[in-house]
């Protein structure tokens, strides 16, 4: 049929990483981070940043600390203002409240 067949010499021993490859461990610190900047952008596009100073210093404590639920509840509060804002009726962002209703379900 034209198809190539490998040959794997394989015993009882042989892991099932051995054939697939290993995952590399992932950090929540990571995932965290690479959230928290994501938030900050698009938060400081859709509120003052000067009136909403002490809040960004709150949630960059909570990543500093590895406090994850606190920036986790900081992530749903945000965004569920942001939407609010974002919908409100002299206001009309369609794309601020997509990017904001995306964030809110990552």
């Amino acid at each position: 049929s034209g198809n190539t067949l490998v040959v794997q010499n394989l015993s009882l021993s042989t892991d099932s990483t051995d054939l697939l490859g290993g995952y590399r461990p992932l950090e929540l610190s990571q995932i965290a981070r690479k959230n928290y900047l994501i938030f900050v952008e698009l938060f400081v596009s859709t509120f003052s940043r000067t009136q909403n100073a002490h809040f960004l210093q709150f949630t960059a404590k909570a990543l500093e600390k590895h406090q994850y639920k606190k920036l986790s509840q900081c992530f749903r509060r945000a965004a569920k203002l942001g939407i609010d804002k974002c919908t409100k009726a002299d206001s009309s962002d369609m794309l601020g409240l997509t990017v904001w209703q995306n964030f809110a379900e990552a």
